[in-house]
C-alpha cells in the first residue's frame, strides 16, 4: 500500500527544490525560475496576492481578529470544541444570520480607561464573500442600528451569546 505523502512545509519545500532542479536539467529554465520565485522569502505571499488580484474571491479567507478578554476567549474555544464546532463556522453562521436579519449585534461596551482589562484575539478565517456582504450591509444598516458594526463586533457578540458567556467575562 502506498504511503500517504506528507504535507509538512519542509517536505513541500524539498519537493519544490527538487522540481526546480529537474526542470533546469530538462531544459525548462523559465519553469524552474517560477518555482524558485515561490520558494524565495515572501514568494508564497506574492503568489497569493497575485491570485487575489485576478480572483478576489480567492483572497477571502483572511484573518478576522476578534478582541475579547482572555476569559471570554478561552470559554468560547472550550465550549465550541465541546460541541464539535469551529470558530470559523460559528463566525460564518453569525454573518449569515446578520445578513438574513435574524441577528442584530449589541453595541460593544468599552472597558473603563485604566481598568487593567487585557484583551486578546480570537482568530478565524471566515468566508470572504460573506465578510464582504456583512461589511456592506453593516454600512447600510448603521443608521437603523445607531452605530456601524464591524465584522469583528458581529462575530464577538454572536459568539458571546451562542456560548452564553457571562457578562463578568466580557469585562475581565
Amino acid at each position: 500500500m502506498a504511503r500517504k505523502p506528507s504535507s509538512s512545509a519542509s517536505t513541500i519545500r524539498a519537493r519544490l527544490t527538487a522540481a526546480s532542479a529537474k526542470l533546469t536539467q530538462s531544459g525548462e529554465p523559465e519553469l524552474a525560475a517560477a518555482v524558485d520565485e515561490v520558494l524565495a522569502p515572501g514568494g508564497w505571499g506574492v503568489l497569493r496576492r497575485a491570485e487575489a488580484a485576478v480572483n478576489p474571491a480567492s483572497a477571502g479567507e483572511r484573518n478576522l481578529a476578534v478582541q475579547l478578554t482572555e476569559t471570554a476567549r478561552d470559554l468560547i474555544k472550550e465550549r465550541a470544541a465541546d460541541r464539535g464546532n469551529t470558530i470559523t463556522n460559528d463566525v460564518n453562521e453569525a454573518f449569515t444570520k446578520f445578513l438574513a436579519g435574524e441577528f442584530l449585534p449589541s453595541r460593544p461596551q468599552r472597558s473603563p480607561r485604566n481598568s487593567g482589562v487585557t484583551k486578546v484575539n480570537l482568530n478565524s478565517r471566515p468566508d470572504g464573500a460573506l465578510r464582504a456582504q456583512v461589511e456592506t450591509a453593516a454600512k447600510e444598516r448603521a443608521e437603523e442600528l445607531g452605530w456601524e458594526p464591524k465584522p469583528a463586533h458581529i462575530a464577538a457578540d454572536w459568539l458571546m451569546k451562542k456560548y452564553r458567556i457571562p457578562a463578568a467575562a466580557k469585562t475581565g
